[in-house]
């Protein structure tokens, strides 16, 4: 990515250096910079130095934050100051504009122009891979719905970048159930299970159940808001087939989590007023936090669906209290699982 605008700055220099970096082992580390540039250049390295988001075809396209040149694992995160120097006029701020163009508020009518600004910097860690547009490969799933009946999306791998997954380890009792859900399994075992009613009992098992905590940052906000939100489609959902190295059935979507929302520091225009100008766009950014629980446990005996939808594996599964193992079943009545499942991938799509 080309830094025409951020490569016009230089840093300021004195015999004591302006700029200044900390590290601590529990923190990390923070750098701050002190830039100079000519003021037609100002708001555009500001742009660039900070970085942006929007969502794109299928993907979000990023502009990547600038790193610091001598500690380049930190990133630029905020600009602290904006400074001018040499002042050389007065501006109307109305001059160029027709009143109201831009903004419905009332606008102050002045303000100081200078030759050039001093911009202060702050650079921080991510605990995320930054990575640029570039890198992500394009690629197809092919599934089927609850209806079994097939579909077929695009999508790109976002969770490779400003993505990160907290693993937070725990146990649980399981009970044997009952109802109207029935054993299911290829061939029938020793215990003449196929096919039969699962009854309930007061067997509890301890097994491991991980709770996965995957944060997602810098997102737009209308992954969340629209009509057409994958995230509302696969809540209550299990993974159909293998998501990140595990396989379909075995996570469980159970809430997503919008952390923060927060505007981009320089929002993009919509037309207004006739297309005489615009105003500051509406659209957000957001941070989301997915929370997912993992039931790492395979069936003791294999089953073929019929409806491709049914994952056979993790929170599908039903512990047997006479046998102290876990196997698939539906219920009785619908045929369907204990969960559906959905494309995780799509979670990281652009509905619109």
């Amino acid at each position: 990515m080309a830094l025409t605008y951020a490569n016009e700055a230089t840093e300021r220099i004195a015999s004591r250096n302006p700029s200044v970096a900390g590290f601590s082992l529990m923190e990390g580390g923070r750098a701050t910079m002190k830039l100079v540039i000519d003021e037609p250049r100002m708001e555009s390295a500001c742009k660039q130095i900070l970085g942006y988001a929007k969502a794109g075809i299928k993907k979000i396209e990023r502009t990547l934050p600038v790193a610091h040149p001598q500690f380049p694992w930190l990133y630029a995160e905020r600009i602290s100051s904006i400074e001018g120097l040499e002042f050389f006029a007065k501006y109307n701020a109305l001059d160029n504009v027709e009143e109201g163009t831009f903004v419905q508020s009332p606008v102050l009518e002045n303000y100081a122009r200078y030759n050039k600004y001093e911009l202060t910097i702050e650079f921080t860690p991510r605990s995320y891979a930054v990575k640029e547009d570039s890198t992500l490969v394009q690629n197809k799933i092919d599934w089927y719905d609850e209806s079994n009946v097939a579909q077929s999306n695009i999508y790109f791998p976002e969770w490779a970048r400003f993505f990160e997954i907290i693993y937070k380890p725990s146990a649980e009792y399981l009970t044997a159930v009952g109802g109207q859900l029935i054993w299911k399994m290829d061939v029938n075992n020793a215990l003449g299970m196929q096919d039969k009613t699962v009854a309930g009992g007061q067997i509890r098992s301890l097994i491991q159940s991980t709770t996965l905590e995957m944060k997602w940052y810098c997102v737009p906000y209308s992954y969340v808001t629209s009509t057409n939100s994958n995230i509302n489609k696969c809540l209550g959902h299990v993974n159909y087939e293998t998501f990140l190295g595990h396989e379909g059935g075995k996570l469980l979507l159970v809430g997503a989590e919008v952390t923060r929302v927060y505007s981009p520091p320089f929002p993009e225009f919509t037309p207004w007023n006739g297309g005489l100008g615009g105003l500051p766009s509406q659209n957000k950014l957001c941070d989301i936090t997915f929370h997912i629980l993992l039931k790492d446990i395979l069936p003791k005996n294999a089953y073929t669906v019929t409806n491709f939808n049914n994952m056979t594996n993790g929170h599908n599964l039903v512990l047997a209290g006479f046998d102290n193992n876990h196997y698939y079943v539906e219920n009785s009545n619908s045929g369907k699982p204990l969960y559906p499942s959905y494309p995780f991938q799509l979670l990281f799509t652009n509905p619109d």
